[in-house]
């Protein structure tokens, strides 16, 4: 997730056990999980829940929203619970930096962005700002392709000293002093080998990074499967031969954008970053982007999946002294398996999964319209048609998103504007 502003993710408390073994009762899982379990999928969660890196009521937070999604299998299998169970404790490690980002990942969205029907992004003089752009900062210079003429502004907690990428798509971002910073891997079981096994990984990457960088004079060097680049965001910045692009390293929770002045943005970007605070902190961040956004000037940010197929964004617009919402967003994929929220509440998503389960239950109904595997005209139509009280400010801005005017009508959002906040001191958790 391009989301460095968050900062280092917490380890979730370790649940309390009964008995010797630490072992919980099938049925009492299961009614945490509110869904029937096969026993594999039992001896998965259980295993999971013994390490301590997740709680019980964690668990419980996700498949409580998949069931409002109608989207919970019943009955989970160990495949889905093993999905699960691996990402919650990928993000839930205290050695877990969340930084999960790759090139493309944002590319879908992007277009809605340039071409908003709030505000001109296209012309020169334009200023952007991309809030937490993840290392390496691949969206904040995709951007910069989208708006040549754009002065953009990347924000995240560090700028990476040196991206070693491996040959399994892994990779390792280490500061400019040579400490490990960060690791990441496109495919989840890697993933998680990589962190739950975080000593022998830090260990090796380490080494190999050590290895190559006695062998670099500055520039990239490939050695035993591994190609490490000094300095990637110049090496980025370079390649985008972009002048106007720039970048800011800031305190955790430095929502205010200093040394951005007051009303001087067009439009703020920022996905993968605000889902890592609950909701009420999420508003304050908001209140503070807004500062640095002009009259007029829009904050488009979101949530997706690694992969970027799966998400859920908002438009908010700024007229005076509000952060008003105008837009809310979804894609396509989230009715075969809707995102989730990793640590708190989610507000868009509490939006979402009333959204997922009525088309569900309305497409159920209508043969050949339930399975979601035929996305052509007949389908899009009676999408719209199943959204009941969200369809009549409903269109598809691409062939697989749907994004609703939430200003045309706002009552089934549920979504209250935002006090813009002109102090620029940090927000905390």
């Amino acid at each position: 997730m391009s989301n460095g502003l968050a900062g280092k993710t917490p380890a979730i408390p370790k649940r309390s056990t009964d008995g010797d073994n630490g072992r919980i009762d099938p049925g009492t899982l299961q009614a945490h999980v509110g869904t029937r379990l096969t026993l594999e999928a039992v001896q998965v969660l259980e295993e999971t829940l013994q390490r301590g890196l997740i709680s019980v009521d964690h668990l419980s937070r996700i498949f409580t929203f998949l069931a409002r999604a109608k989207s919970l299998p019943d009955p989970l299998d160990a495949a889905t619970a093993r999905h699960f169970a691996m990402w919650l404790e990928v993000v839930g490690h205290d050695r877990f930096f969340p930084i999960i980002t790759a090139t493309g990942r944002l590319s879908n969205l992007m277009p809605l962005f340039v071409q908003n029907n709030f505000v001109s992004l296209t012309g020169s003089g334009v200023r952007i700002a991309d809030v937490g752009t993840g290392q390496p900062p691949y969206t904040t210079v995709e951007l910069c392709t989208h708006l040549p003429y754009a002065r953009v502004h990347g924000f995240d907690l560090y700028s990476a000293g040196f991206l070693l990428e491996g040959p399994g798509g892994q990779y390792a971002v280490f500061d400019t002093d040579g400490a490990l910073s960060a690791v990441h891997a496109g495919d989840v079981t890697l993933l998680h080998h990589m962190v739950l096994r975080w000593p022998e990984t830090a260990k090796a990457l380490a080494e190999t990074f050590a290895r190559l960088r006695r062998r670099s004079d500055g520039a990239p060097v490939i050695g035993e499967g591994w190609t490490l680049v000094p300095d990637p965001v110049r090496q980025m910045i370079n390649t985008a031969g972009d002048p106007l692009l720039q970048f800011h390293v800031v305190s955790s929770g430095n929502f205010g954008l200093a040394p951005l002045e007051p009303r001087t943005l067009d439009a703020i970007w920022s996905f993968n970053c605000l889902l890592h605070y609950p909701p009420e902190a999420r508003r304050r961040a908001l209140a503070k982007m807004a500062r640095v956004c002009r009259d007029g000037g829009i904050v488009f940010e979101g949530y997706t999946s690694p992969s970027g197929a799966h998400a859920v964004f908002q438009t908010w617009l700024r007229k005076g002294m509000r952060l008003t919402p105008v837009e809310f967003g979804w894609s396509l994929q989230n009715l075969r398996c809707p995102l989730w929220p990793l640590r708190h509440d989610d507000p868009q998503l509490d939006i979402l999964a009333p959204i997922l389960a009525q088309a569900k239950g309305q497409l159920a109904t209508i043969p050949g319209k339930g399975d979601f595997n035929s996305i052509n005209a007949e389908y899009k139509q009676a999408l719209l048609a199943a959204l009941g009280p969200w369809g009549s400010s409903a269109r598809f801005a691409t062939d697989a998103i749907v994004v609703h005017d939430v200003g045309r009508d706002p009552a089934p959002f549920g979504i209250e504007p935002i006090a813009v906040d002109e102090d620029d001191s940090s927000v905390h958790r």
